[in-house]
Protein backbone atom coordinates (compact mmCIF):
# COMPACT_ATOMS: atom_id res chain seq x y z
CA UNK A 1 0.00 0.00 0.00
CA UNK A 2 1.19 3.56 -0.77
CA UNK A 3 1.00 6.17 1.99
CA UNK A 4 1.12 9.99 2.04
CA UNK A 5 1.93 11.38 5.46
CA UNK A 6 3.01 14.57 7.20
CA UNK A 7 5.78 12.68 9.01
CA UNK A 8 8.34 10.02 8.17
CA UNK A 9 6.46 6.70 7.96
CA UNK A 10 3.50 8.29 9.76
CA UNK A 11 -0.25 7.90 9.21
CA UNK A 12 -2.04 9.26 6.15
CA UNK A 13 -3.09 12.90 6.33
CA UNK A 14 -6.08 13.53 8.56
CA UNK A 15 -6.60 17.31 8.30
CA UNK A 16 -10.33 18.05 8.34
CA UNK A 17 -11.36 19.74 5.08
CA UNK A 18 -15.03 20.11 6.03
CA UNK A 19 -18.09 17.99 5.19
CA UNK A 20 -16.44 14.92 6.73
CA UNK A 21 -13.56 15.05 4.21
CA UNK A 22 -9.94 14.56 5.31
CA UNK A 23 -6.66 15.27 3.50
CA UNK A 24 -3.89 17.87 3.39
CA UNK A 25 -4.86 21.43 4.32
CA UNK A 26 -2.49 24.24 3.32
CA UNK A 27 -4.29 26.61 5.68
CA UNK A 28 -4.45 30.29 4.83
CA UNK A 29 -2.42 31.23 1.76
CA UNK A 30 -1.81 34.97 1.57
CA UNK A 31 -1.94 36.65 -1.83
CA UNK A 32 1.41 37.97 -3.01
CA UNK A 33 3.50 35.89 -0.58
CA UNK A 34 6.36 35.07 -2.95
CA UNK A 35 8.04 32.63 -0.56
CA UNK A 36 5.51 30.67 1.54
CA UNK A 37 6.69 27.82 3.74
CA UNK A 38 7.21 24.42 2.15
CA UNK A 39 4.95 21.65 3.47
CA UNK A 40 6.44 18.15 3.47
CA UNK A 41 4.61 15.11 2.15
CA UNK A 42 6.29 11.79 2.95
CA UNK A 43 5.55 9.09 0.38
CA UNK A 44 6.32 5.48 1.29
CA UNK A 45 4.97 1.99 0.73
CA UNK A 46 4.72 -1.40 2.41
CA UNK A 47 5.47 -3.57 -0.64
CA UNK A 48 8.29 -6.14 -0.66
CA UNK A 49 9.94 -4.75 -3.82
CA UNK A 50 10.74 -1.23 -4.97
CA UNK A 51 8.09 0.81 -6.77
CA UNK A 52 9.02 2.67 -9.96
CA UNK A 53 7.69 5.50 -12.10
CA UNK A 54 6.42 7.25 -8.96
CA UNK A 55 4.82 10.42 -10.21
CA UNK A 56 2.14 12.93 -9.32
CA UNK A 57 -0.48 14.97 -11.08
CA UNK A 58 -3.57 16.94 -10.14
CA UNK A 59 -7.19 16.43 -11.10
CA UNK A 60 -10.57 17.89 -10.25
CA UNK A 61 -11.60 16.93 -6.72
CA UNK A 62 -13.57 13.67 -6.83
CA UNK A 63 -14.85 13.42 -3.25
CA UNK A 64 -17.57 15.22 -1.34
CA UNK A 65 -16.70 18.81 -2.31
CA UNK A 66 -16.29 21.21 0.64
CA UNK A 67 -14.75 24.21 -1.16
CA UNK A 68 -16.32 27.58 -1.89
CA UNK A 69 -16.63 27.41 -5.69
CA UNK A 70 -16.66 24.14 -7.69
CA UNK A 71 -14.29 21.23 -8.13
CA UNK A 72 -13.81 21.96 -11.85
CA UNK A 73 -13.40 25.70 -11.18
CA UNK A 74 -10.77 25.03 -8.52
CA UNK A 75 -8.82 22.76 -10.89
CA UNK A 76 -8.91 25.43 -13.61
CA UNK A 77 -7.79 28.12 -11.15
CA UNK A 78 -4.79 26.04 -10.01
CA UNK A 79 -3.72 25.61 -13.65
CA UNK A 80 -4.16 29.35 -14.31
CA UNK A 81 -2.01 30.21 -11.31
CA UNK A 82 0.66 27.72 -12.44
CA UNK A 83 0.75 29.14 -15.96
CA UNK A 84 1.47 32.55 -14.46
CA UNK A 85 4.40 31.21 -12.39
CA UNK A 86 2.40 30.82 -9.16
CA UNK A 87 0.14 28.05 -7.89
CA UNK A 88 1.05 24.55 -6.73
CA UNK A 89 4.78 23.82 -6.68
CA UNK A 90 6.79 20.80 -5.55
CA UNK A 91 10.50 20.51 -4.81
CA UNK A 92 13.11 18.15 -3.49
CA UNK A 93 16.03 18.85 -1.18
CA UNK A 94 17.46 21.49 -3.54
CA UNK A 95 14.22 23.56 -3.28
CA UNK A 96 14.12 24.05 -7.07
CA UNK A 97 10.36 24.37 -7.63
CA UNK A 98 8.45 22.47 -10.29
CA UNK A 99 5.14 24.17 -11.09
CA UNK A 100 1.90 22.47 -12.09
CA UNK A 101 0.18 24.06 -15.09
CA UNK A 102 -1.66 23.06 -18.25
CA UNK A 103 0.55 20.50 -19.98
CA UNK A 104 2.71 19.74 -16.91
CA UNK A 105 1.19 17.70 -14.09
CA UNK A 106 -2.40 18.44 -15.11
CA UNK A 107 -3.33 14.78 -15.67
CA UNK A 108 -1.96 11.26 -15.92
CA UNK A 109 -0.56 11.84 -19.42
CA UNK A 110 1.55 14.77 -18.18
CA UNK A 111 2.36 13.43 -14.70
CA UNK A 112 5.63 14.54 -13.13
CA UNK A 113 8.09 11.79 -12.15
CA UNK A 114 9.49 12.43 -8.66
CA UNK A 115 13.14 13.53 -8.98
CA UNK A 116 15.81 11.49 -7.22
CA UNK A 117 16.64 14.39 -4.88
CA UNK A 118 13.35 13.67 -3.06
CA UNK A 119 14.45 10.18 -1.97
CA UNK A 120 15.54 9.52 1.64
CA UNK A 121 15.85 6.59 4.04
CA UNK A 122 15.69 6.04 7.79
CA UNK A 123 18.92 5.82 9.79
CA UNK A 124 17.27 5.10 13.12
CA UNK A 125 15.53 8.26 14.23
CA UNK A 126 16.64 10.50 11.35
CA UNK A 127 16.84 10.47 7.59
CA UNK A 128 19.67 10.46 5.09
CA UNK A 129 20.11 10.61 1.33
CA UNK A 130 20.37 7.17 -0.30
CA UNK A 131 23.60 6.13 -2.03
CA UNK A 132 22.19 5.82 -5.59
CA UNK A 133 18.67 7.24 -5.84
CA UNK A 134 16.78 6.95 -9.13
CA UNK A 135 14.11 9.32 -10.45
CA UNK A 136 10.70 7.85 -9.70
CA UNK A 137 11.89 4.88 -7.60
CA UNK A 138 11.22 4.24 -3.92
CA UNK A 139 12.84 1.13 -2.48
CA UNK A 140 11.45 -1.31 0.04
CA UNK A 141 11.82 -0.67 3.77
CA UNK A 142 15.47 0.04 4.79
CA UNK A 143 16.70 0.38 1.19
CA UNK A 144 19.85 2.51 1.54
CA UNK A 145 20.53 2.50 -2.22
CA UNK A 146 17.25 3.85 -3.63
CA UNK A 147 15.81 5.19 -0.38
CA UNK A 148 12.65 3.91 1.29
CA UNK A 149 10.75 7.19 1.33
CA UNK A 150 10.26 10.30 -0.80
CA UNK A 151 10.07 13.69 0.88
CA UNK A 152 8.02 15.86 -1.47
CA UNK A 153 8.06 19.52 -0.48
CA UNK A 154 4.95 21.40 -1.61
CA UNK A 155 3.67 24.95 -1.43
CA UNK A 156 1.03 27.12 -3.00
CA UNK A 157 1.83 30.64 -4.18
CA UNK A 158 -1.18 32.88 -4.66
CA UNK A 159 -0.60 35.84 -7.00
CA UNK A 160 -1.13 39.26 -5.45
CA UNK A 161 -3.70 39.99 -8.19
CA UNK A 162 -6.00 37.17 -7.02
CA UNK A 163 -9.33 38.58 -5.84
CA UNK A 164 -11.27 35.37 -5.13
CA UNK A 165 -10.64 34.24 -1.57
CA UNK A 166 -12.01 31.07 -0.05
CA UNK A 167 -11.46 27.33 0.13
CA UNK A 168 -10.39 25.40 -2.96
CA UNK A 169 -10.00 21.64 -3.35
CA UNK A 170 -8.12 19.53 -5.89
CA UNK A 171 -6.91 15.95 -5.92
CA UNK A 172 -3.15 15.45 -5.81
CA UNK A 173 -2.76 11.97 -7.29
CA UNK A 174 0.30 9.73 -7.02
CA UNK A 175 0.86 6.98 -9.58
CA UNK A 176 3.45 4.20 -9.58
CA UNK A 177 4.36 0.77 -10.97
CA UNK A 178 4.86 -2.26 -8.76
CA UNK A 179 6.07 -5.71 -9.78
CA UNK A 180 5.77 -8.72 -7.51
Amino acid sequence: MLYASGSYRGPNFTDSLGSGVFGLNYGVVAAGNANPDWLGINIFHTFINAITNVAFYISSYQGSYAGDYSASGDYTKVLQHGAAGFGLQIAGADLSPISVFSGQGDGFETRIILPSNMMIYDIGGGTQEPSAPVDGSIGADNDTTLGDNALVLTRYILPDTETQGGRRQIDLVYSYNYTT
